[in-house]
């Protein structure tokens, strides 16, 4: 999300940006599991999302938040062998592990413009992260012997302080190239982001003005000013 390079003469101006994020999640729970699921996976099992941005500006000074929300789930049935230490016996045992997970990434940062010059930007940012990961795990094993389902659940919250910068470089009146990195540390060992694009202004005409991003993610964003 960008909005227009900062003008003195003008009062608040507000953007807001629905996007879709082709992104995955990859890490280690509190207790110590590997935590690996691909785009593809992802969009798969979808339930339900949102991913959006909100920023206000006035003058120089900047702030933003971002929102990122999942809910997938699946399942898989499986025969796994089970060796027993009696006369070297295995036990064949049908399961089906079903997973609920829920994610959630609330970004809040201020940031102050360091420079704007035809059409170009750009701006010094720094506020927290937060991650939220609640993962349910369900175990039904139904041969050789039915038993009752286990069911194992696990959570992970993390803040983070992060600082970084935003803007975007003018190709011309109509295309520009916007970009955003962070970094930061905290409850995790480091995080960090970085997105670019390519930015079509499509309407000129004020005060509504609606602009598509496509790269790393795509963007539909609207913007007022006051």
């Amino acid at each position: 999300m960008q909005a227009d390079e900062p003008n003195t003469s003008e009062g608040w101006q507000f953007a807001i940006a629905p996007y879709l994020w082709g992104a995955g999640i990859r890490g280690k729970t509190a207790s110590g599991n590997e935590v690996d699921v691909s785009f593809n996976d992802l969009f798969d099992n979808l339930n339900s999302s949102f991913m959006g941005t909100f920023e206000a500006r006035k003058d120089k000074w900047l702030v933003s938040t971002d929102l990122v929300y999942l809910d997938v789930s699946g399942d898989k049935e499986a025969t796994v062998s089970i060796p027993i230490d009696v006369d070297s016996i295995h036990i064949d045992v049908t399961a089906e592990a079903e997973i609920d997970l829920k994610g959630k990434v609330f970004q809040l940062a201020g940031g102050y413009n360091l420079f704007s010059e035809g059409g170009s930007r750009l701006d010094l940012v720094g506020g927290a992260r937060y991650l939220d990961i609640d993962m349910d795990t369900t175990l039904n094993i139904t041969d050789p012997v039915p038993i009752p389902p286990i069911k194992v659940s696990e959570s992970n919250h993390v803040w983070d302080g992060i600082v970084g910068v935003k803007g975007k470089y003018a190709l011309n009146q109509r295309w520009s190239i916007p970009y955003y990195g962070d970094i930061g540390a905290g409850q995790s060992d480091i995080t960090w982001q970085a997105t670019a694009g390519s930015k079509v202004r499509i309407l000129h005409d004020p005060p509504y003005k609606f602009l598509k991003e496509s790269g790393s993610r795509v963007a539909k964003e609207f913007r007022k000013r006051t």
